[in-house]
């Protein structure tokens, strides 16, 4: 999952989906959830988040997966193709930027320089530079009730204005992942990474990390969001992956 995500951030209809014939694993990446919120103390590069994968995949005996990234995900899951092409069997890429100079190919042939991609919406950026502040607000429910405002409101332009928006069951959803992580303060760490990855290019003209044709696909992990530090026991079964 993205920035500030943890792995319930996932919903459980998709995970359930996919454990239908997969193994599924969501995670806690550092600085959220239930795992260590430590960046002010030790301060880590945005490329550990994906080293971390590669660690929750050891832990669990998961020589390779097929690995699901949505937004600072899709970074993280360019960075396992890049550096670690034989843990992936294959690799899925949503709402995320290049972390390449190869153009992208259009499914007609043509192409496009990623510098020409589109970038992120500024009334996305615009809320997470302004997280409510407690001091503002008269008791913790009040607090609690404007995080989950604008957490809502997130969703809500990440949405899009094509398809219904269901602001009650987003909001029931961020209450949960509230109650996981036991507290409603907003991760910052994620925006504050001291270096951004280099870019990894150029691309491979044959994907290393395809699943080889006379072998057939293990049952493994469809993995999605940065992980945490050290890995820990999954908090749902048969599909689990904290946001």
């Amino acid at each position: 999952m993205g920035a500030q995500a943890p792995g319930l951030g996932w919903p459980d209809e998709l995970v359930d989906l996919l454990a239908a014939h997969h193994r599924v694993i969501r995670y806690d990446h550092r600085d959220t959830g239930r795992s260590t919120w430590a960046f002010d103390e030790r301060p880590y590069p945005l490329t550990a988040l994906a080293d971390d994968a590669v660690a929750v995949l050891d832990a669990l005996g998961v020589a390779r997966a097929h690995v699901i990234g949505m937004s600072l995900g899709g970074m993280l899951t360019q960075l396992l193709i890049a550096d670690h092409p034989d843990r992936l069997l294959t690799a899925t890429l949503i709402g995320t930027g290049a972390l390449s100079t190869t153009p992208y190919v259009h499914p007609d042939g043509t192409r496009t320089p990623p510098e020409e991609l589109p970038g992120v919406d500024p009334r996305i950026i615009e809320p997470w530079s302004r997280p409510p502040t407690d001091e503002d607000l008269e008791s913790e429910a009040e607090a609690l009730e404007a995080e989950l405002d604008r957490r809502t409101e997130h969703w809500r332009l990440l949405s899009g204005d094509r398809l219904p928006f269901d602001a009650d069951h987003i909001r029931a959803q961020e209450r949960r992942i509230i109650e996981h992580t036991g507290h409603h303060t907003p991760g910052t760490a994620h925006t504050r990474h001291r270096a951004h990855p280099a870019p990894r290019t150029p691309a491979p003209t044959s994907p290393p990390w395809t699943a080889p044709s006379n072998s057939p696909a293990p049952r493994s992990p469809a993995s999605s969001s940065p992980p945490r530090p050290s890995p820990s026991t999954p908090s749902r079964t048969p599909s689990t992956w904290p946001r």
